[in-house]
């Protein structure tokens, strides 16, 4: 009861602590932002989009980074906890690290390209809008929602392929625990730590995506600050 209600109150309090610090960030670096885009006489639209992206990345810190963390103590907690009741299912979880990895890396490679072309065409909503063709309008958000359907698509096909090896280390978890007379409560513990170490690769992709976007973001940024 005491590491629950202590786990709550941090918690609460890190809540209410983390808003107010990330808003005021936000606040700030957009306030910056737009009274040196205006002095500079930067398009309205670009101004507008680049406020935007100064939201996503504050946001990327506030939320994304706390997930990762939580992510990683899931899956190094489990695998050290694995390694502990059986080597072999320690040693086969942690190969499954390397597929992960590579899965990964090849996400944020395709996501960036697709980020960076989101970005483009942010800048020019505004504008677009302001035009007001019915055509172009059309355009641009048909634009839009492709590159978002391709995001979500390769996050899936990631999710996909990490799901189906998390299976293979399942069935070789219940082949090891169940070979012999192995006490019921390691083998439910054995089979948890497989599930909250494979749980810990869920938030992985959207993570990684977003993070594949701070490159780019940043670059407009520092362009919009020179």
């Amino acid at each position: 009861m005491a590491i629950t209600l202590t786990h709550i109150g941090v918690g609460a309090g890190r809540q209410v602590f983390d808003t107010r610090s990330f808003n005021r960030l936000y606040v700030d670096m957009a306030s910056d932002l737009v009274e040196r885009q205006r002095r500079d006489s930067v398009d309205t639209s670009l101004v507008a989009a680049r406020t935007v992206l100064a939201g996503d990345y504050v946001e990327f810190f506030e939320r994304d980074v706390a997930a990762a963390i939580a992510a990683a103590f899931a899956v190094f907690g489990s695998l050290v906890m694995l390694f502990v009741y059986d080597p072999v299912v320690g040693f086969a979880a942690a190969l499954l690290l390397v597929p992960v990895a590579l899965i990964d890396s090849w996400l944020m490679r395709r996501s960036r390209r697709i980020y960076r072309r989101l970005n483009d065409l942010s800048e020019n909503e505004v504008s677009a809008i302001e035009r007001g063709r019915t055509h172009e309008v059309g355009r641009h958000f048909r634009l839009m929602a492709g590159h978002w359907n391709r995001l979500s698509d390769i996050e899936a096909i990631s999710w996909v392929v990490v799901e189906l090896l998390a299976v293979g280390l399942v069935v070789i978890t219940l082949v090891r625990a169940t070979d012999g007379d192995g006490e019921v409560g390691a083998i439910f513990a054995m089979i948890a730590y497989v599930w909250a170490y494979t749980a810990g690769f869920d938030a992985v992709p959207a993570v990684v995506q977003r993070m594949s976007n701070l490159p780019d973001i940043r670059r407009r940024l520092e362009a919009a600050s020179a």
